[in-house]
């Protein structure tokens, strides 16, 4: 509600203002990495009062805090220079984690009245990916583990609990047969251009798993071929790729004389 020094305020004041945010840090804004939001102010007309608010001119006063996602503990506040009734953040302008963001309503003929409202944003970190493991394999050496190295991953809180983590993995060969070859392609989650592929069973595709790791088997794999190993690691509404390249070499065969 607003909030009126004298009688004379409340009479001459017309506008209830209002932020597209939530009021509670679970609920707030979550913002991508390379997305922008537009915070906009609501201008409702009080009960009291007929007239349109929006024909009352009004300055505004946005203020932002970030606030420590272990402690709540907000930071000192920092005045915009945007006076106007709605301002866009990003990851560029803003720290990662949680602001907290005020307006204040100042109408520019009456002293003394003004009307304010709060909300939380959430500027999400880049979710990074990478796979590590051998970039050679030999036929009939038994499998070889690949591991997923994660950053970026959203711990629980304020009591809420973080999106569960997802890795799907998939599996295609190239259709050269040189140790360094280049996979130009981007590995698809639902063809693959090898029999059985790395994981012993059609179509080379491994479904959504928590797990970070996983196994190939190279017995399964066409020798002198490179194979393409991608990852496709989720969290809520992020997501980002990992790709990992292995030679098959053939069996090494012993002679005892």
């Amino acid at each position: 509600m607003p909030f009126f020094s004298s009688p004379a305020d409340q009479r001459n004041f017309l506008a209830n203002v209002s932020l597209n945010l939530s009021k509670n840090l679970q609920g707030a804004k979550e913002i991508l990495p390379d997305q922008s939001y537009s915070i906009e102010v609501r201008i409702a007309s009080l009960e009291f009062n007929s007239s349109l608010a929006q024909h009352q001119d009004l300055e505004f006063k946005w203020e932002l805090s970030t606030v420590d996602g272990g402690t709540g503990q907000f930071s000192p506040f920092i005045v915009l220079a945007n006076n106007g009734s709605n301002i866009t953040v990003n990851s560029e302008e803003i720290a990662v984690g949680y602001t907290y963001v005020r307006v204040t309503a100042i109408p520019k003929s009456t002293n003394g009245a003004f009307d304010y409202d709060f909300g939380f944003i959430r500027i999400l970190p880049c979710l990074g990916a990478k796979i590590t493991g051998p970039k050679k394999a030999f036929k009939g050496g038994g499998p070889i583990e690949l591991h997923t190295i994660t950053h970026g991953e959203l711990q629980d809180p304020f009591g809420s609990k973080a999106p569960n983590v997802a890795f799907m993995w998939s599996c295609g060969a190239d259709n050269t047969t040189t140790s360094n070859a280049s996979l130009e392609y981007d590995l698809p989650f639902n063809n693959c251009t090898s029999t059985k592929a790395c994981f012993g069973y059609d179509p080379g595709i491994l479904h959504s798993t928590s797990e970070k790791r996983v196994l190939i088997n190279p017995d399964f794999m066409v020798a002198k071929r490179t194979y393409g190993l991608q990852v496709l690691v989720t969290q809520g509404s992020r997501s980002v790729k990992a790709s990992h390249r292995i030679y098959i070499v053939k069996n090494i065969s012993l002679t005892i004389k």
